[in-house]
């Protein structure tokens, strides 16, 4: 193992270390055998919930994912950052910064999640105060359902402020001006990848959806396959309070540690992978995708996510006019002959190999 470095690394980040896995919660994993310390801030909160929200939450809280268990070696700190939006929360932000993060980020590096640029004080000094400032942008966060402007403007001012900005949407990509730029796409870990076919041998076929449902899934695509009486449908990961149809709610089955869901998935003889058609989906990358890969399960969606390589290969599109009992039994049933690339096309995207692009970024002299 390499030496650790004699630094630190602060992670801020928009959701909290139990949500569904992003890129940044990977990283950390890494992080670990890299720093002395590694910080997680979770939570840089982007708005305030109105109490309506607070109270469907509330009522909600048995649907909430808790799949990533916390790393014993990593110091997670609850954020106290409050959203950019008026003079009153900038200037607790910057109090808040200058008494609680300020000399922690001295010859730190930061990784930033969040599009806040008062978790590095809103300061062009940053870059004389900690070693190296990342910041992963999101493909959405231009055009975020609230307060836009507000948003365009946080996501502007913190390219500005960091000296690297990676993402994995090429389409954001082509957006940044900034000269230190790199695009690293989702992986998967190890322990997902497969090492034989596996059939479920079940009386019925039985289809998992797994992650955060919300709003931006593919809805209908779901309600016609509940509809099909020969298929077994369940949901698990998180159900955003938005979903509120009682069908999909019944074939929710509750959150699983993350490293539990490939013995899961061996259970089933496919996966759903199911967004909405708009701008949010035609630049997503979804980690979701590499790792159904890894698993060697027959994926299904109405999607077409031409971006994404390997997309066009190995995912079985469906159609709602589709029979979709016949079709995916069909394909299912065929599916060993696709079985061997899907895994093999896996591993060459491993969450490793990710982190090797990123560590690069992090030794380059600026």
């Amino acid at each position: 193992m390499t030496r650790k470095k004699e630094k630190n690394m602060i992670v801020f980040s928009e959701i909290s270390w139990n949500f569904l896995k992003q890129r940044h919660h990977f990283f950390t994993e890494h992080f670990v055998n890299e720093y002395r310390k590694v910080y997680f801030v979770e939570r840089v909160v982007s708005r305030i919930p109105s109490l309506l929200e607070i109270f469907r939450m509330l009522l909600n809280k048995k649907k909430e994912n808790l799949s990533n268990k916390r790393l014993e070696n990593v110091i997670f700190v609850r954020s106290l950052f409050l959203p950019n939006e008026n003079i009153f929360f900038r200037m607790w932000n910057k109090l808040y910064w200058l008494i609680s993060w300020r000399n922690k980020q001295m010859r730190s590096d930061i990784y930033s999640f969040t599009n806040n640029p008062y978790i590095v004080g809103n300061t062009v000094k940053i870059k004389k105060i900690a070693d190296r400032f990342i910041f992963d942008v999101i493909h959405n966060w231009w055009n975020f359902p609230w307060k836009k402007e507000i948003h365009k403007k946080n996501v502007e001012r913190q390219i500005f402020l960091a000296d690297t900005i990676v993402t994995d949407s090429h389409e954001t990509y082509q957006l940044i001006t900034k000269e230190r730029k790199k695009i690293i796409p989702p992986g998967v870990s190890e322990d997902w990848i497969s090492n034989h076919i596996t059939n479920a041998k079940n009386n019925k076929i039985k289809l998992i959806f797994f992650g955060s449902l919300r709003a931006n899934s593919d809805i209908k695509l779901m309600k016609k396959i509940i509809q099909e009486k020969k298929i077994d449908f369940s949901i698990f990961g998180r159900i955003d309070q938005s979903i509120n149809d009682e069908k999909l709610v019944s074939c929710y089955k509750g959150s699983v540690h993350n490293e539990e869901l490939p013995k899961l998935i061996s259970n089933y003889d496919g996966i759903i992978i199911s967004y909405d058609e708009n701008s949010f989906s035609s630049s997503i990358s979804p980690a979701k995708f590499y790792e159904s890969l890894a698993t060697g399960k027959p994926i299904f969606s109405r999607n077409n996510l031409k971006h994404l390589d390997g997309w066009s290969k190995f995912v079985y599109q469906l159609s709602l006019e589709d029979n979709m009992y016949k079709k995916i039994t069909q394909k299912v049933k065929n599916h060993e002959n696709l079985f061997s690339d899907q895994v093999n096309y896996a591993k060459k995207n491993l969450w490793s190999n990710r982190f090797l692009e990123l560590k690069k970024i992090l030794n380059d002299r600026l």
